[in-house]
């Protein structure tokens, strides 16, 4: 089935109202949804991490990272900023995607942003990893391989992070896009009426 210009024109002014809607709401529900993906980054921390010394605290919009001393306790290392606004663009495009019930746009909703809230978490912990790497190279005998590879690694979670809520949304939404034609099944053939027969008298 092709798409109209109607369809478009109407998808996207949907769009832009819902998510001019979603950023004025948007400061309320960030924190919520930075503590979540800080929580899933603290589960992910060892599996990367041997021994464990990562922890992440959410704080507002921001993500303070600790480094637990033994002795000392956590310390404070650094402060990143990760607004997370990807997800008021996957809302956005999924509440304006049209063909899709509300039963199957919550559902959809919520696969996308259980998603969205993995590849932020990762995010969250290669830049992490790369804070150490930038912060500690001087000191540690890192090598050149591995500081480049978290270097090239920060600069693709920046564009991953802005692209991942529509990809997400391709993947969602693309069959209510294009949906099949449904096969129409040929008519039966009319049937023929039987004349009865006369009854003699």
């Amino acid at each position: 089935m092709r798409l109209n210009a109607r369809e478009l024109l109407v998808f996207s002014a949907m769009f832009i109202l819902v998510f001019l809607v979603l950023a004025l709401i948007w400061p309320v529900f960030a924190p919520i949804y930075n503590a979540i993906t800080v929580a899933l980054a603290n589960v992910l921390f060892p599996l990367v991490e041997e021994p464990d010394i990562t922890m992440l605290k959410p704080e507002g919009n921001s993500v303070a990272i600790y480094v637990v001393d033994p002795s000392k306790g956590p310390l404070l290392f650094a402060y990143l900023d990760y607004p997370h606004s990807g997800l008021i663009i996957l809302l956005a495009l999924l509440l304006a995607t049209p063909r899709l019930t509300w039963k199957r746009c919550l559902m959809i909703i919520l696969l996308g942003m259980g998603l969205l809230i993995v590849v932020h978490s990762i995010s969250l912990i290669a830049k992490t990893r790369f804070e150490y790497v930038n912060i500690f190279g001087n000191e540690l005998p890192v090598p050149d391989s591995v500081y480049l590879r978290y270097a090239w690694l920060g600069r693709a979670l920046v564009i991953i992070s802005l692209v991942a809520p529509f990809v997400l949304w391709a993947l969602l939404t693309f069959r209510y896009w294009f949906p099949k034609p449904v096969a129409s099944t040929p008519a039966p053939p009319p049937r023929k009426r039987k004349h009865a027969k006369g009854v003699r008298p």
